[in-house]
């Protein structure tokens, strides 16, 4: 065995292992976040062995920028890892995907929610809009008469009166 495939062992079986937790809760668990986080943009779920891939992606690309000892060491353990989510026949309980599911339910429950809320503040805000604009456009009227000019229903200058309303006006 090479020196970087009996780090990868030490790390992978030793201190990551005791960090981390064992390898199946670990990359499903950040599958189960993924999936969350890039539900609309998936036409899949991802797995352990999808997060596997990611890390040992992450790793190439990281050799191709510069060599780093860790990086192969890293490449190889999540290798082995990815072997090890391969052959196993599934360490997923009934209730763990039943909690990833409310998960999932909850996450798209809340964006609805957010959704609608923006929604509504979207409405809000052109109502607003369109009761406040003619009451700028009055004040603008009364401060600076003609603002506006003829062709959009300000108010110009009369012979008589002063001020009287533009065509197209009030």
């Amino acid at each position: 065995m090479s020196d970087v495939l009996e780090d990868a062992a030490r790390v992978i079986h030793g201190p990551r292992r005791q960090a981390y937790g064992p390898v199946e809760e670990s990359f499903d668990g950040i599958a189960t976040v993924l999936n969350v986080v890039l539900r609309k943009k998936l036409a899949v779920e991802l797995d352990g062995q999808d997060v596997a891939l990611m890390m040992m992606s992450m790793k190439l690309c990281r050799e191709a920028n510069e060599h780093s000892w860790d990086n192969l060491v890293d490449l190889a353990g999540y290798a082995a890892l990815k072997g090890q989510l391969a052959e196993r026949v599934s360490v997923k309980s009934p209730e763990r995907e039943a909690a990833a599911r409310e998960i999932l339910k909850d996450a798209s429950e809340a964006q609805t929610e957010f959704e609608d809320e923006i929604k509504a503040l979207l409405e809000d805000a052109a109502d607003a809009k369109k009761q406040v604009e003619p009451v700028i456009k009055d004040w603008i009227n009364e401060m600076a008469p003609g603002f506006w000019g003829p062709d959009l229903g300000g108010v110009t200058a009369s012979d008589d009166s002063g001020v009287t309303p533009a065509k197209g006006g009030e």
